[in-house]
């Protein structure tokens, strides 16, 4: 079974649980848990399937790789168009 990286979320809608737990580095058990009590994942049910958002997946696991700085200064600091 391929597993899905951070840089492979852009290109999909939803994934499952495992995935998302895979991606976000923790077990299957506290990812149900976490959709269970609505936490930290966006999801969306499929009949009886419960799937995660993957753009908000992504840009949360992005946004953690820069505590404590806003957007603009994400964009500055990688080069963004600001002077």
């Amino acid at each position: 079974m391929k597993y899905l990286t951070v840089e492979e979320l852009p290109h999909y809608t939803t994934i499952s649980v495992n995935e998302a737990a895979h991606v976000c580095g923790i077990g299957r058990s506290t990812a149900y848990n976490a959709v269970a009590d609505g936490q930290f994942f966006e999801t969306v049910r499929i009949k009886d399937r419960v799937r995660v958002l993957a753009q908000p997946l992504y840009k949360k696991l992005m946004g953690s790789a820069h505590p404590g700085l806003q957007e603009a200064e994400v964009e500055e600091s990688e080069g963004g168009d600001n002077p």
